[in-house]
């Protein structure tokens, strides 16, 4: 299986890269498609390799991997988007002035199986794929093995060959990973270099769930503690969004007060029962914010179990465990 890689936040301070943050893109899942590669598929870097390491990606902005000249020998350039920690896109024109998007994922989880990663990028794995009929390519650079991860290019481009672009962006990608690429200009506090397995113990998350849970890391700024029975377990994700604070409708969730700390909770009930509490830690620019959300989720539903008390527990829990500006 596959490890690790990158971290997002040019948001933070406002600071490196010239971003926006309009936009959304589709991770969506595709069928392989051909195309030439540079040697047979080499075996995906050692679980030591501190290039590709969770913690090293965390700490790079992801927009900083984006080859502003290696994108204008297509067209023009357009603003770059950071879509979250690891995500960041460039929505530009080619030369006809048709669109075409490039956008950069660093903490991808590998879904698809090892022996479809056929093509060699400049010494990683990589799995190209493109549905047929679709405009859209995904390149996944395997990085590491357990758990199977990917640094991710997609490409959509309905005026030429978007695979071609994809392997070309990949190329450039790990090359800047490989020679260092701009890191995070995080404050104090950020919670940007944080591994959110490292702020839940297992004794907690055990008395939560009930039984010894299993570690389930996430892309690289998600946690999750399985229970060793049924689907119940426990997450902490850690990114960029909208301040619950700000928001004019109910979809934040109800605020409580949770020792001091204004967090908004979502309660859900049927065969399952999930509660979930989200808080913004710290602003970010542009009217963004770093939201920590914890959350407990119990598959089949317990009687008269006070889902949300639990997960107060494991907030404050969190909430003691966070960098301090």
């Amino acid at each position: 299986m596959l490890a690790a890689l990158v971290g997002v936040l040019a948001l933070l301070a406002g600071c490196g890269q010239n971003v926006d943050l309009g936009k959304s893109v589709s991770t969506r899942t595709s069928v392989p498609a051909g195309g030439p590669d540079n040697g047979p598929p080499p075996a995906p870097p050692g679980p030591n390799d501190p290039v590709f390491s969770p913690d090293r990606l965390r700490t790079l902005d992801p927009c900083g991997l984006i080859d502003q000249d290696l994108l204008k020998t297509w067209g023009t350039p357009a603003r770059n988007y950071l879509g979250g920690y690891i995500q960041c896109s460039n929505f530009m024109k080619d030369q006809n002035n048709k669109s075409l998007s490039v956008t950069i994922y660093t903490g991808q989880n590998y879904t698809a199986e090892m022996k479809d990663a056929t093509k060699n990028i400049e010494g990683i794995p990589a799995r190209v794929n493109q549905s047929p009929g679709s405009t859209a390519c995904f390149v996944d650079l395997v990085v590491s093995v357990d758990p199977p991860r990917s640094v991710r290019i997609q490409t959509d481009y309905s005026n030429g060959d978007p695979c071609s672009i994809g392997r070309k962006v990949a190329q450039s990608v790990v090359k800047r990973l490989r020679a260092g690429t701009q890191p995070w200009d995080a404050p104090a506090g950020s919670t940007v270099r944080v591994d959110p397995c490292t702020l839940v113990d297992e004794a907690s998350a055990n008395l939560a769930l009930g039984g010894v849970p299993k570690l389930r890391p996430y892309e690289l700024h998600q946690c999750n503690w399985q229970s060793p029975q049924g689907s119940s377990r426990v997450t902490v994700i850690l990114d960029l969004g909208t301040d619950p604070n700000k928001s004019t409708t109910s979809s934040a969730g109800v605020p409580v007060d949770l020792g001091g700390v204004k967090v908004f909770q979502k309660l859900e009930q049927s065969s399952y029962a999930k509660c979930e509490v989200t808080w913004a830690h710290r602003a970010a620019a542009n009217g963004k914010a770093e939201l920590v959300s914890v959350s407990l989720y119990r598959s089949p539903m317990v009687a008269n179990e006070d889902v949300c008390g639990k997960t107060h527990n494991l907030a404050r829990l969190v909430m003691s465990k966070l960098p301090k500006a």
